[in-house]
């Protein structure tokens, strides 16, 4: 015996794993004193079968050891109703867009039939391991943003899911930690709800597609466009059939997916149509993933939503202001970011990037010379390109300063024909705000209107000025392409940064060789 331990010792150091406290191997005796021996050798050498499901052995070895090696999940009542708890979080994880079938329901469930001590053990750790998983995906997601692309900068809250699960157990309180671990988020349980309805909808068979524009008098395509409709507006199943529902129908579709609102089926609308609704699935299932990324929400914030092109003002609960933006191209695309608004400035000077002054305002100097001069664009004494506040400086009269490592802003722009476009990206990553005054005013008062005649005062002045903010005010730049009302409709948009495709891609991947991604205190971005 005290060779079997000495050996197991010598092969957690030489694994680099640290045991705090783990226990002296039991004498088996009893059955609690037999599965303790079992865990714990299955800890030591795990067989073949246990080994092939990657799972987290440090994660394991430091719960099983806080519990003097006892089995977590049979044993007792407490212990049966815990199990059931945990099984069935496992089993309806669906629900939340995860994956249930990498949680090891399937194995858990063979080894409980088998009923052996061996078999039980091996239960008892993949349960535990599902769980443990389960909880780091729900918490946090199931990739970090940073293994999908670089331009996503959150905050990052410490999540650890070894300790938040053997406190579970220990307080008998195995729902309630579970439940608390979904996003706090209402958009989050609208687009639960409508994961569960767009999945009904593939159950039943989905959509047809659209062949061509209906054309007038074409009865047959009026009425196949009419079922189309009513898949997703089930409330004209009960409306008669005429043109003036048609076009009420239509503009309803467009303002739920961000189309405009002709009241006509053009190109654009029929190409929406027609996208598949396992597609649309799959958009959902993308966006509840980047939610799980995301902090709670302070009581007040400014949230720019860039697939969308928009952006809102949320005091306590409640939208003060929204404004249309201009977002960044695809080619230059507005990251996903959280930063404070600290300072508002007046009149700015524009700063411009080393990126646009080489590809952009040097070879129009050198193609047409006075250019710059004609723009208010001057050489800085450290090199750079500067613009002179003015009506035509590119950030406009008034500029949000929100220190982030992308040196991405909210700010005005002389450009204003662009807001009237239904697509908006057309920058080089930072936002023009079309309201930019009222957010302005609200950054520096909380009301959207009572600084507005004193923010135009300074403009007049065409004096660059900084003004602090008393309190700084939260921003979080974010990217949703399925927007959910609590009935479960969802409005989608294109996605026109590539964002849903390459995460939904990740997680394919992620899900064909799962690994456990827990650690003993795991890093989970909250973005």
């Amino acid at each position: 015996m005290r060779l079997f331990v000495y050996g197991f010792l010598v092969v957690t150091v030489l694994t680099g794993v640290a045991f705090a406290q783990w226990p002296a191997m039991p004498v088996p005796g009893n059955s609690q004193e037999s599965s303790a021996f079992a865990i714990q050798e299955a800890l030591a050498r795990p067989s073949a079968s246990l080994s092939a499901y990657h799972l987290n052995l440090d994660n394991l070895r430091r719960f099983y050891g806080g519990r003097n090696l006892a089995p977590a999940w049979q044993g007792g009542v407490q212990q049966d109703r815990d199990a059931a708890v945990a099984l069935a979080a496992l089993e309806g994880a669906g629900a939340d867009g995860l994956d249930p079938a990498v949680y090891h329901i399937a194995a858990i469930r063979l080894r409980q039939s088998l009923g052996s001590p061996a078999a039980m053990a091996e239960a008892d750790l993949l349960l535990t391991a599902g769980v443990l998983d389960y909880m780091h995906d729900l918490r946090g997601g199931r990739i970090a943003p940073s293994q999908i692309e670089n331009g996503v900068e959150l905050p990052v809250t410490w999540f650890d899911s070894v300790s938040s699960l053997s406190n579970a157990l220990v307080s008998g309180a195995l729902q309630q930690t579970l439940m608390s671990l979904q996003p706090p988020h209402q958009e989050y349980e609208n687009l639960k709800a409508g994961l569960s309805r767009y999945r009904a909808i593939e159950g039943e068979g989905g959509w047809s597609q659209i062949s061509a524009i209906p054309q007038e008098g074409d009865e047959a395509a009026f009425a196949s466009l009419w079922r189309r409709l009513a898949v997703e507006d089930p409330g004209l199943n009960a409306e008669p059939e005429t043109a003036t529902a048609f076009q009420d129908a239509i503009r309803r579709y467009q303002s739920q997916n961000g189309l405009e609102e002709t009241g006509a089926v053009g190109k654009e609308t029929l190409a929406t149509l027609n996208i598949p609704v396992r597609q649309r699935i799959g958009q959902i299932v993308a966006n509840m993933e980047r939610w799980r990324w995301l902090p709670a929400f302070q009581q007040q914030y400014i949230e720019v939503n860039t697939a969308d092109a928009t952006l809102k003002v949320v005091d306590h609960g409640k939208i003060v202001l929204t404004s249309r933006i201009i977002a960044g191209k695809p080619a230059t695309p507005t990251p996903i970011f959280a930063a404070q608004v600290v300072a508002l400035t007046v009149n700015p000077y524009w700063n411009i990037p080393t990126t646009i002054a080489r590809k952009e305002i040097l070879p129009k100097e050198r193609r047409h010379p006075g250019y710059m001069a004609s723009q208010h664009i001057f050489v800085a004494g450290d090199g750079t390109l500067k613009q002179r506040p003015g009506a035509g400086n590119a950030l406009g009269f008034l500029k949000l300063e929100m220190p982030n490592r992308f040196d991405s802003y909210l700010h005005d722009t002389p450009a204003r024909r662009l807001f009237a476009r239904n697509d908006r990206h057309f920058s080089h990553g930072c936002m023009r705000v079309q309201q930019i005054e009222p957010l302005a005013s609200y950054a520096l008062t909380g009301d959207a209107a009572a600084a507005k005649d004193k923010l135009e005062a300074l403009i007049a002045t065409g004096v660059n000025q900084r003004i602090s903010l008393d309190k700084t005010l939260p921003v979080y730049v974010l990217y949703w392409t399925a927007i959910a009302d609590q009935d479960g409709a969802v409005g989608f948009r294109p996605d026109i940064y590539g964002r849903d495709g390459r995460l939904l891609a990740a997680l394919a991947g992620h899900l064909l060789g799962r690994v456990s991604l827990n650690v003993n205190c795991q890093a989970v971005s909250a973005g």
